[in-house]
């Protein structure tokens, strides 16, 4: 952002601005970004490994049934 320097009768006699260094704050982002990233493809798999167990479960449920014994697993959705 740039400013007017004006003398005492009101002309302008320059600008005078001011440089941020956003450098670390946009590491950050991405640093955060990156780590997002991560935990969402570990959700993935945390999810679809669960997903996983319960199909199991529930086959190893039905061939319990068919041998004429009780389910093995309460399965809770």
């Amino acid at each position: 952002m740039a400013t007017e320097v004006k003398n005492t009768s009101g002309k302008t006699i320059g600008c005078q601005s001011a440089v941020i260094d956003i450098t670390e704050h946009r590491q950050a982002e991405k640093e955060l970004e990156e780590r997002m990233d991560d935990q969402e493809r570990f959700s993935r798999l945390t999810i679809g490994r669960e997903e996983k167990m319960i199909q199991l479960k529930e086959e190893i449920n039905t061939l319990q049934e068919q041998m004429g014994k009780e389910k093995r697993y309460k399965i809770v959705a």
